[in-house]
């Protein structure tokens, strides 16, 4: 994804609106740069925004910043508002299971997701995507666990009481240590969708 300063000069308020679309970082991570950008802090990760145009080929974006905001006159209600509804239609859903990727078709292994979006860049945020989590549990029937891979993608396991959370832990934070870049971390937690509540949170 593309910077560029200039995207949004000239724009009027509603086209501005149109284009605000939000990802997911880490919160305590990203505590300096947060400072100066409009967030909400949602667990252990914040919610940030950006202005995006989609060209064919390519996508250019500038992160919002404070001033930005102040001389648009809008608040993180403002751009939540605009962004819930903007990103997945600018960035639709990508579900995909794990077995069916690497092409493996046991009948007893355990099924697993990936969650991300069509483009692969910060797919991780799909997971707030309006009913997105509800759906699955409710198509397959249980609870889920989130292990947030990357700012781009999230792995979901379903709860039938086979998994231990803390191994789950475990397992999230060794690949954020030796797969993932410091640029691509989200989260060393597990996170957990209850169906019936439909409440999304950190295990730890």
């Amino acid at each position: 994804m593309q910077k560029n300063q200039g995207l949004f000069q000239n724009k009027c308020p509603k086209s501005i609106e149109k284009n605000i679309i939000y990802h997911l970082i880490n919160y305590n991570k990203n505590r300096k740069i947060l400072e100066k950008l409009p967030h909400i802090h949602y667990e252990d990760l914040a919610i940030v925004f950006r202005f995006v145009q989609k060209k064919v080929g390519q996508i250019n974006s500038v992160l919002i910043d404070c001033k930005m905001t102040e001389e648009w006159k809008m608040d993180e209600e403002d751009l939540w508002r605009c962004a819930k509804k903007n990103t997945p239609e600018m960035f639709p859903e990508k579900i995909e299971s794990i077995n069916e990727m690497f092409h493996r078709h046991k009948k007893n292994e355990e099924p697993a997701l990936i969650l991300s979006n069509q483009q692969g860049l910060y797919g991780a945020g799909v997971i707030l995507y309006e009913d997105i989590l509800k759906n699955l549990a409710d198509r397959y029937g249980w609870n889920l666990f989130l292990l947030p891979i990357s700012i781009h993608e999230a792995m979901i396991l379903f709860d039938r009481g086979q998994y231990v959370q803390e191994e789950l832990l475990k397992i999230i934070q060794i690949s954020n240590q030796t797969v993932v870049s410091e640029n691509n971390f989200l989260s060393d937690n597990v996170y957990y969708y209850d169906r019936m509540d439909h409440e999304l949170f950190c295990l730890f």
